[in-house]
């Protein structure tokens, strides 16, 4: 599918703020609101948006930690595999298998320096895993 610069003006303010309504866009747009609701229906149709959300400030949530993870996967082992086991552990925000000197990126956001620690220490000690390092995350802008 190709996108045009409608399409691609829709889905900019629907990243800005996923809160417009059909009208509201298709004011900023210059299209009829029915021309919206059908350009935006078919997007999500054919998987370029793939869901409507929210951002949340983690730190009105009491998470006072975040982090990240560089994790170094050991030879012979599958970081996709390893990426899943520390997906399922409670802190885990998100994980990404990426191309560095380490195989994957771990995003943690915890209640606590202690359950930030022992978040680290589970991903240390997992089978496969060579070498975790992490980045305190100090301002989030």
């Amino acid at each position: 599918m190709i996108l045009d610069d409608k399409d691609r003006e829709i889905i900019r303010l629907l990243e800005e703020n996923s809160r417009y309504s059909i009208r509201e866009i298709a004011g900023k747009v210059g299209l009829s609101h029915m021309a919206v609701y059908k350009r935006i229906k078919k997007l999500v149709d054919m998987g370029v948006i793939k869901k409507f959300s929210i951002i949340v400030d983690p730190s009105n949530l009491g998470y006072s930690c975040a982090y990240y993870i560089m994790v170094r996967v050991k030879p012979g082992y599958d970081p996709i595999k390893i990426g899943e086991k520390i997906k399922s552990m409670q802190g885990v925000s998100m994980v990404n298998i990426i191309a560095s000197d380490y195989d994957i990126l771990v995003l943690t956001r915890c209640l606590s320096k202690n359950e930030a620690y022992d978040v680290l220490s589970n991903v240390r000690k997992m089978e496969g895993v060579e070498r975790a390092s992490p980045i305190y995350i100090i301002k989030t802008l």
